[in-house]
């Protein structure tokens, strides 16, 4: 679906359990993708992850996006920002950017820059 903004949707979640929010771009972030696939199998019932892919203005073109996704095996859930609502919103510059989130809705960490897998595994851990 379309994302209006990364943290709405983390704050507007039904589901009471922590959140880890990605905001990227398909070409700047397709080396960090499989650290996220791999924390989505192990916690997925545990953590709702939202990816957010930013479309136009310079980032990717939606059915560019679509196309690399259907060719993957991703199976994490893919929100797209075409009106770049959730960049301006945030003040996303520079991506990608995370956002951990609580089980009780509070921002815990926000991170600018890519992801290592012992990154990501450190700010998963925070949040549970």
């Amino acid at each position: 679906g379309t994302a209006p903004c990364l943290f709405f949707l983390l704050k507007q979640r039904k589901h009471h359990r922590p959140a880890a929010g990605h905001g990227c771009a398909k070409r700047p972030c397709i080396k960090e993708m499989p650290h996220f696939q791999q924390m989505y199998e192990q916690y997925g019932e545990d953590v709702e992850f939202l990816m957010v892919n930013l479309i136009g203005d310079g980032w990717d073109r939606r059915k560019d996006s679509d196309a690399f996704l259907q060719s993957s095996d991703y199976t994490f859930p893919v929100y797209y920002d075409e009106q770049q609502q959730a960049s301006t919103a945030y003040g996303i510059y520079s991506i990608p950017m995370s956002l951990f989130v609580d089980k009780d809705g509070n921002l815990v960490k926000a991170v600018n820059g890519m992801m290592t897998q012992d990154s990501l595994q450190f700010y998963i851990d925070s949040i549970l």
